[in-house]
């Protein structure tokens, strides 16, 4: 039975975002087809192994702040006892930065495989932009700034070495300069189908979801509700995991617009519900890698409407949605759906039917199988 180790993310049941969300559906993809599947996982509980039935394992190990104070000797030691036949890591992580995994596979000469998990993970200055944006004082900033040049030579790093790099979409894949797209693939995420009908409610409901940070710009949503005031539809507003020092503002601002609900993290429950009845879906980010969101309302026929982000054109190209391009389209286009709730509803039904095709689990786990399969058939000959 081979191992496929996925390393460097918490598992599912310590956090719900969206890679969390991804290397859970990968892992049991990689289960259906016989392979054994081992989580390597940053944790707050137990160290050690967690949990291990012979199909499935999870390892959890202490997480320093930065990456250079990883123990690189315990975390190989960790991986000498797992024993993978390859190693998968998704995205930026503290992990990632120490070079470690990598270092053991070539070591041990298995393959290596980063998924992207954003656009931002093809950009060179991506670390030094984000630290130069956190809510702290020129003093820290500046202190900081050198370990931001670190993780983006860690992370130019990471896709140099890697024998095989995973992208979200085409737009995705064409960012990555020649020399590393030669061993890129594009898989798609995955998302499990809906079984049920899908009914959607009379009243207009405009929904917003995130696990908040200052590149999503949830201002522009409250600006949104507060200039949609005159229509009759309610605009809510989810946060999910997200620091104080981020959402602050945007609560004491929420209280000044009555046609807008603004909440914290909510249950998986709770986001489904919200998905279901939502009349369409608000993306304000300046950029995302390929919205988990995105797929979870489609699946629910929730068309998005969007500020900037359009992965590979799906929007347009597939008529689910619109992205807007400026701030005052956006608010246009969000009157218009609103005002006009058969098309809207339309939108969401051709949504359903793209993401259950191109997203849905059943129809494609077997590409992630595949690809992890053919891999290890090959070795390093990728």
């Amino acid at each position: 039975m081979p191992t496929l180790c996925i390393a460097g993310s918490y598992f599912h049941t310590e956090k719900q975002g969206g890679v969390e969300t991804q290397i859970l559906y990968i892992g049991q993809a990689m289960q259906q087809l016989g392979w054994r599947v081992v989580y390597l996982c940053p944790t707050a509980g137990s160290v050690g192994w967690q949990t291990d039935d012979g199909a499935v394992g999870v390892y959890g190990f202490r997480q320093p702040s930065y990456g250079f104070q990883i123990d690189s000797t315990q975390i190989a030691k960790i991986l000498q006892e797992i024993s993978p036949d390859i190693m998968y890591q998704r995205g930026r992580s503290i992990l990632q930065e120490s070079g470690v995994i990598v270092r053991y596979c070539k070591r041990k000469q298995i393959p290596y495989v980063i998924g992207l998990s954003s656009d931002a993970d093809t950009k060179r200055f991506h670390g030094i932009t984000e630290l130069s944006r956190a809510k702290q004082s020129f003093i820290k900033k500046a202190a900081i700034i050198p370990y931001g040049v670190w993780t983006d030579c860690r992370m130019r790093g990471t896709l140099r070495h890697a024998d095989a790099i995973i992208t979200q979409h085409k737009q995705q894949y064409e960012l990555l300069p020649h020399s590393l797209s030669q061993k890129a693939i594009i898989l798609p995420n995955l998302h499990p189908e809906i079984a049920a009908a899908i009914i959607k409610p009379p009243e207009i409901t405009v929904a917003w979801i995130s696990n908040y940070r200052p590149l999503k710009r949830g201002e522009l949503f409250l600006q949104l509700a507060e200039q949609c005031s005159d229509l009759h539809a309610k605009f809510i507003m989810v946060l999910g995991n997200a620091r104080q020092q981020y959402t602050a503002a945007l609560h004491r601002q929420a209280t000044a617009i009555p046609n807008l609900q603004i909440f914290g993290k909510l249950s998986p429950q709770e986001i489904d519900e919200l998905l279901r009845s939502a009349s369409l879906l608000i993306n304000t980010s300046e950029y995302e890698g390929f919205s988990n969101v995105f797929i979870e309302s489609w699946l629910r026929q929730t068309p998005t409407l969007s500020i900037s982000v359009d992965p590979a054109g799906i929007l347009a190209s597939q008529d689910i949605g619109i992205c807007s391009g400026n701030f005052p389209q956006l608010l246009a286009d969000l009157r218009w759906m609103i005002e006009h709730p058969t098309e809207c509803q339309q939108m969401g039904q051709r949504a359903r039917t793209y993401a259950e095709a191109h997203h849905g689990y059943q129809q494609n786990h077997h590409r992630i199988a595949d690809f992890f399969d053919s891999l290890l058939r090959r070795g390093l000959s990728v």
